[in-house]
């Protein structure tokens, strides 16, 4: 078991990426933070009271931050589930007047904290985001309460991609990887919005690789854990770059993008009819 000293952080980014350090035990204003396992789940302890909703089938503590304008101290955690779904997930315990204060569960899904700031009145930290339109989201606790804020990501210097190498270059990669690239965001936003372009990036999660076939090149998958219910279909035609999209819902009209469904590629529109591609 190990203790830490108590962290005294200023407004100043930790690190560009995140590695956060992992503790057994804190030791806090109210007495130790520490985990430990109670009906087959790891609790959180704070001074021997367990903090109702801080437990799961792993947890890990990360740091514990002290804050001048009113006392309060802030622990950083995180929580883990089994499974194969969405199940990581971040809280803080506010420590403020003698009263433990749990957040609620937030980030999730992975995300990895990129910068993390302490000050005076609280404790903030920037994680990425799964809207395609968010550089990042900053979750920030304090006094005043919670807030996520979110800077969004700023595409209109970067030019659409066109046809020829620009298409083919995404054969055999995932077909998500190309939602990371801002010139492809551009050429897909031509033809659907905001909204389509996140439903289609997750209507592709769980895919083989991007394939080139008869003048195209195809990005196909399904929404994970649902690949029955809900897919998607992109198409870039190799010739002039122009983009195309199905997004499949069993027992729902498909939502298509690009053209109307006599002028998709013959393979999306059979998708789009059929969810068979």
């Amino acid at each position: 078991m190990r203790y830490l000293c108590l962290f005294l952080l200023w407004a100043t980014p930790i690190w560009a990426e995140v590695r956060l350090p992992q503790y057994d035990n804190l030791q806090s204003n109210l007495g130790p933070v520490s985990v430990q396992y109670v009906n087959g789940l790891q609790q959180v302890f704070v001074g021997g009271t367990p903090i109702p909703s801080m437990e799961s089938e792993f947890v890990t503590l990360h740091g514990l931050y002290n804050h001048a304008a009113d006392g309060s101290q802030t622990v950083l955690l995180s929580l883990r589930h089994r499974g194969n779904g969405c199940f990581d997930d971040w809280a803080v315990i506010r420590l403020v007047a003698g009263q433990i204060k749990p957040s609620t569960p937030f980030g999730g899904c992975g995300r990895t904290v990129r910068a993390l700031r302490a000050d005076a009145q609280g404790l903030e930290l920037d994680m990425g985001s799964r809207d395609l339109t968010h550089d990042f989201i900053t979750f920030r606790f304090s006094g005043a309460g919670f807030t996520a804020t979110a800077t969004l990501r700023d595409d209109t210097t970067v030019a659409p991609a066109n046809g020829g190498a620009s298409a083919t270059r995404w054969v055999g990669s995932h077909p998500s990887d190309i939602f990371r690239d801002a010139a492809e965001r551009g050429r897909f936003r031509a033809v659907m919005g905001d909204d389509y372009l996140n439903d289609l990036r997750n209507a592709v999660s769980v895919a083989n690789r991007v394939i080139q076939e008869g003048g195209f090149v195809y990005g196909k998958g399904c929404l994970p854990h649902a690949c029955n219910a809900v897919a998607g279909v992109w198409a870039i035609r190799i010739s002039d770059g122009a983009v195309f999209a199905v997004i499949w819902t069993e027992g729902l009209p498909a939502r298509i993008a690009g053209a109307p469904l006599a002028g998709l590629p013959y393979r999306l529109q059979s998708f789009a009819l059929s969810g068979s591609f």
